[in-house]
């Protein structure tokens, strides 16, 4: 996906954007503060993105990169072979309605990675995911699967859970080297709240599976998946910043919405934030 940058995202042609900026921000800085969190480290962060759906996001040193939809996981890490409670996912509080129930969809097969891509389905092995009793597992040919809910959202909003990964058929002693992409859909039971886009975990297991975990995912993210083209996007159209992204962060910001949570401490609502946005918006898109 190419990205339009607009004549006026630069750095000397963005005054008229900050200027409506400055007039927002005696609104904005009057918005309640809250406790700064921390999130298991490796999740998946998710939270009800600003277009009602279920939004992902990496971790990073400088907190959350929102959009993110391609994460990595090991199978060969555990006491067992082949299995998986990595990567789970979490959120900060107030990202979900409490009490509300989030699952997930088995989108597509299993697919093994060949060097070069992902375009083969694995013929020889499948991946389950399961919680307690509940188990689905990836098709023989690309089609959803329904699957279950896997936890719920605290009183105050946050959610983190896990579930359990492991190559079909199982083998608990011996590690079978390789690495599958398995793509998920996570959903609420909320109305509110939409299903996310397509999610891809990149599993590896084996020292030269893990060596090329990072090319695997790169080509997820070249072939499969576009995003926002700053922490400033917030607002379609992607890949131009206008008085659009510029209303979304206000309206964030004013609910703490986690989509306006930018800078640290996360999970504080504060004047950090609104700098972070303002940086961003002025250093335009690439």
């Amino acid at each position: 996906m190419h990205y339009q940058k607009h004549n006026s995202r630069g750095r000397n042609g963005s005054g008229a954007h900050v200027s409506i900026l400055c007039a927002i921000l005696p609104l904005l800085a009057a918005a309640p503060l809250t406790a700064a969190q921390s999130l298991d480290a490796g999740d998946v962060v998710i939270r009800h993105g600003l277009a009602g759906e279920i939004e992902t996001g990496a971790q990073a040193e400088g907190g959350p990169e929102w959009g993110r939809r391609v994460f990595p996981g090991r199978l060969d890490l555990g006491q067992f072979a082949n299995l998986a409670d990595d990567p789970g996912f979490d959120s900060f509080s107030g990202a979900f309605p409490s009490g509300s129930v989030i699952g997930l969809d088995i989108l597509a097969g299993l697919r093994l990675w060949d060097g070069d891509d992902f375009d083969s389905i694995d013929p020889e092995y499948a991946m389950s995911v399961t919680k307690g009793s509940l188990v689905i597992t990836t098709p023989a040919a690309d089609e959803r699967v329904p699957g279950f809910g896997f936890g719920s959202a605290d009183a105050n909003g946050r959610f983190h859970h896990h579930v359990r990964f492991f190559l079909d058929p199982f083998d608990a002693v011996t590690d079978v080297p390789g690495l599958w992409m398995l793509t998920l859909e996570l959903w609420s039971t909320n109305a509110a709240v939409l299903p996310s886009e397509p999610v891809y975990l990149v599993f590896a297991s084996g020292s030269e599976a893990v060596e090329q975990q990072a090319d695997a995912i790169a080509w997820v993210e070249s072939h499969l998946v576009g995003g926002p083209c700053s922490p400033a996007d917030l607002a379609e159209p992607e890949g131009i910043l206008d008085l659009a992204d510029i209303t979304a962060f206000a309206s964030a910001f004013l609910v703490q919405d986690a989509a306006a949570d930018l800078a640290e401490p996360f999970g504080v609502f504060d004047l950090s934030d609104i700098t972070a946005f303002v940086a961003a918006f002025a250093a335009g898109c690439p």
